[in-house]
């Protein structure tokens, strides 16, 4: 609340969770919670749907080694299913440890959800978008 927004989100450490984290974190006040690969649906891992639980939330990460094409693969699938993607971000730096990416990579998914025309929201609104 140190810029005047209230946190809604909260991402586990390490994407590990389990009920008891969960309910903390429930109890805490937070809106949902982030974790790594969430549930899977029909084979795939990291991408959410209408029945995901707010406190699971999916998201794939992109590290050093992730491509561009990897992305837009991603892109493609959750269009093609109708599933939500959530991009999760680390360090984002010119020379970035295993788990950040360059801000090269961090601009080229920019243009790419331009080109795509995607709708872009934090999670506290994607949250009332998809959970019904």
């Amino acid at each position: 609340e140190l810029i005047g927004e209230k946190v809604k989100s909260f991402a586990y450490p390490y994407g590990r969770y389990n009920d008891k984290i969960i309910s903390m974190v429930q109890e805490a006040g937070y809106q949902n919670a982030r974790a790594v690969n969430g549930i899977a649906k029909n084979g795939f891992k990291g991408f959410n749907f209408n029945v995901s639980f707010p406190f699971q939330i999916a998201c794939q990460s992109v590290k050093r080694e992730t491509t561009l094409g990897e992305v837009r693969d991603w892109i493609e699938i959750a269009k093609r299913n109708s599933f939500w993607l959530v991009l999760n971000f680390h360090q984002v730096d010119e020379n970035p440890y295993a788990w950040g990416c360059k801000p090269e990579m961090l601009r080229n998914i920019c243009q790419m959800i331009k080109i795509y025309a995607l709708v872009v929201e934090p999670l506290s609104k994607a949250k009332d978008l998809y959970y019904k």
